[in-house]
């Protein structure tokens, strides 16, 4: 006889949320990373998991569990698997398979923790995009996509999908226009509409607006850091992250830390502190919600000390004539 929905375990409805799922393949891949967890937590506790049992001390033990006996060591990375591991018991509340609300207590999380986000320097920007890589057409084209991605803060999703049909003149400007990948679902106006800044018109015009086809995602990680590398891009610098719950810092050059995601954070923090650019505007530019937009922000307070004595010395000259 078919079980009763009291009878399904945690393990046995999150099998069949993920078969039923029509979201994104890596979003399924997030789901089937957070179920293979369970899985293994389930087999270390030596019982099925039930959905009674899931309280805000369950999330405790199954972060403790992955620092102890997996290889996941980062919190945010524990943070990502315990909200996955909500939606699943949320969705099977919504559904009838349980009663326990326990779930929706705050404490039943991981909270994330803020760790480095690295970016270039505009120099450092200008030194890749001169750089010689004519002896890898491979780094030539990593190198070239990045740089689309950094002038003009577009995500690896959408980069990825960058046509000519994008490109468009308004007014005698030419913007990128098109609808990012990521919100697709769950924001009402995920469109974008973003300048073309003279030193992405340079690359874009070399292809023709014609875009290459991306690498994977993982192959294009793998390529920037041998890009940035060639390219002396090797500044540096403080990387805090956090192991088992706690901060650790180490300090090494900056090509070793940088990722497709890196030249989102780079146009940013450009943008807010070489040019000055509004927050608000950036968030209409880039799409991006405005906490987490400053949540990219890592701008030298050395330089915005010196910018804000020169703007609130400028204020005082124009005060007293």
């Amino acid at each position: 006889r078919p079980k009763s929905k009291e009878q399904v375990t945690l393990i046995e409805y999150v099998k069949s949320f993920i078969d039923k799922s029509t979201n994104h393949p890596r979003t399924i891949q997030k789901y089937m990373t957070a179920y293979k967890h369970l899985k293994e937590f389930e087999k270390f506790l030596g019982k099925s998991i039930t959905f009674d049992q899931i309280k805000p001390e369950f999330s405790e033990k199954l972060v403790n569990w992955l620092y102890n006996h997996t290889k996941v060591k980062s919190q945010n990375t524990a943070s990502k698997l315990v909200q996955n591991i909500k939606t699943f018991v949320r969705d099977a509340h919504e559904n009838g398979y349980h009663n326990n609300t326990a779930y929706q207590s705050s404490k039943f999380t991981t909270p994330r923790v803020k760790t480095s986000k690295h970016f270039l320097e505009l120099d450092e920007l200008n030194r890749l995009s001169k750089h010689d890589f004519k002896d890898s057409k491979n780094l030539e084209k990593a190198r070239d996509l990045w740089l689309i991605a950094a002038y003009s803060g577009l995500r690896y999703s959408d980069f990825s999908r960058l046509q000519k049909k994008h490109f468009k003149n308004v007014d005698g400007v030419e913007i990128i226009e098109m609808h990012t990948y990521k919100g697709r679902t769950t924001k009402f106006d995920n469109k974008v509409v973003i300048p073309i800044l003279p030193e992405l018109k340079e690359i874009v015009k070399k292809y023709n607006y014609e875009i290459p086809k991306a690498y994977e995602e993982q192959v294009m990680n793998r390529y920037i850091k041998q890009v940035m590398e060639k390219a002396g891009i090797n500044r540096r610098v403080e990387h805090t992250t956090n192991i088992n719950g706690k901060s650790v810092t180490t300090v090494d050059s900056l090509f070793n830390y940088v990722t497709n995601h890196t030249a989102r954070y780079t146009f940013i923090n450009i943008m807010l502190n070489d040019y000055d650019i509004s927050a608000q505007d950036l968030r209409k530019i880039t799409g991006q919600s405005l906490p987490v937009l400053m949540g990219y922000e890592r701008g030298d307070k050395a330089k915005t000390a010196i910018k804000v004595h020169d703007k609130v010395m400028k204020a005082m000259k124009s005060s007293k004539n």
